[in-house]
């Protein structure tokens, strides 16, 4: 995509009259009020259906809202796959596109990224590639690769409680393998909304970016990590194949999978399923609380806490997910909780890589927000006793080099409930 293209789109948006977010050039760093995450939003997953438009907003798992909030971040090494020795623009560095204007820093930096994991705040997501329709004013993930999506945000570390002082500096970097910033979540060069033209009334999202390289805006080519830091939190996410990397299939298969991880979870008003009562006795991963036991407490918004996750039969690999799912069950074995709409967890996985044989575990965590039953008449779970089961599914790969979603369960876990809402 190049500098035409955000022109073309800066003239649309003008010709329709619409008032666009301005961009804040006289700063770098956002300061962006940042809510309690009571936002609705269809998470990663839904950002990921290649045939949905995260740009309308009314993907059919939920409104995407804008992105979270973004701070520089500070670079430790990480376990994350290698970026790929085509993790380079198509063109040497010092061959920029004719009239481009490097970017500002951070961008052709080359950071200490030390992962931290903060105890206030917490980064979710990831930035999704696809390609953006200026007519529809559509963006779809898992098609192409000339429009990056940062499907990111920052929400509080526990559910429910402040995230910080309110504000957010949430930053977005991308690294190739020499550990250089190539992209960075720039105002400056965040396409503009624009309205359809072929579905009047209907928007394209904010946190769209050209996949350029801020040094040169050549297209982007190859495998980056991505890293994400907001206070004093730095994360990283799972990495984009753009270009040279990139594969149809695979981003095919990603999306599919994605989408499947978040709209197969038990449905809240009815019995849990046979497959997962089944997978729960005997998943593929299992999960556990650690020395400490399962929580006595479910926490009244929703519940974060570490596990461990043990492979049963088969040795599998893959990325860690950001944060499983997890449901409350009541006595009659009916589901009482439904599918967290604020979190962008639900699909995402981490930049950490596992690879474990039979019996060998590593650890991830829950993350969940506890909300009622999404159809009329809304109900939301009473106060009181349930079974709390983590139940989820994660991309892995076994020996054999095939991949496929693996179940991740455990439970029933007996907890007390106070509701918080």
């Amino acid at each position: 995509m190049t500098e035409d293209l955000r022109a073309t789109l800066a003239e649309i948006a003008v010709g329709a009259a619409r008032e666009l977010r301005p961009v804040p050039l006289a700063g770098l760093r956002r300061r962006v009020r940042r809510r309690r995450a009571v936002r609705r939003t269809a998470g990663v997953a839904a950002a990921l259906l290649a045939a949905t438009s995260v740009g309308a907003a009314a993907v059919a798992l939920g409104a995407v809202p804008g992105p979270g909030p973004v701070a520089p971040a500070q670079p430790t090494a990480s376990a994350s796959p290698s970026p790929s020795a085509s993790a380079t623009p198509t063109e040497a560095p010092d061959a920029p596109v004719a009239g481009w204007v490097p970017g500002a820093e951070p961008c052709g930096t080359a950071p200490v990224v030390e992962l931290h994991d903060s105890d206030v705040v917490e980064i979710q997501g990831s930035v999704v590639p696809g390609t953006f329709d200026v007519a529809t004013a559509l963006f779809r993930g898992g098609e192409g690769g000339s429009t990056l999506f940062r499907a990111v945000q920052t929400t509080s570390e526990h559910p429910g409680e402040p995230a910080g002082d309110g504000t957010s500096d949430l930053r977005v970097l991308l690294l190739d393998d020499a550990g250089t910033v190539v992209f960075w979540d720039d105002p400056a060069r965040e396409l503009p909304q624009i309205e359809s033209t072929t579905n009047p009334g209907s928007f394209s999202t904010y946190g769209l970016y050209p996949a350029q390289d801020c040094r040169t805006g050549q297209p982007l080519s190859g495998t980056f990590r991505v890293i994400a830091s907001d206070a004093d939190e730095t994360v990283e996410l799972a990495p984009v194949a753009l270009g040279a990397d990139a594969d149809a299939e695979t981003a095919a298969r990603a999306t599919e999978q994605a989408t499947e991880r978040y709209q197969g979870l038990p449905v809240c008003g009815e019995p849990l399923p046979e497959e997962w009562q089944r997978a729960a006795a005997d998943p593929d991963l299992a999960v556990t609380f650690g020395a400490a036991g399962p929580p006595a407490e479910a926490g009244g918004w929703g519940l974060h806490l570490p596990v461990t996750l043990t492979a049963s039969d088969e040795a599998l690999s893959g990325l860690v997910p950001q944060g499983l799912a997890a449901v409350l069950v009541d006595d009659s074995g009916t589901v009482v909780t439904g599918p967290d709409l604020i979190g962008y967890a639900g699909g995402a996985l981490t930049g950490t890589p596992f690879d474990v044989g039979p019996g060998g575990s590593f650890t991830s965590e829950v993350f969940q927000w506890w909300t009622g039953c999404p159809e009329p008449p809304y109900p939301q779970p009473a106060s009181g006793e349930y079974d709390l089961y983590v139940l989820d599914r994660v991309p892995a790969t076994a020996a054999d080099g095939s991949v496929a979603l693996r179940t991740v369960a455990g439970g029933p876990f007996r907890v007390a409930y106070e509701a918080g809402w």
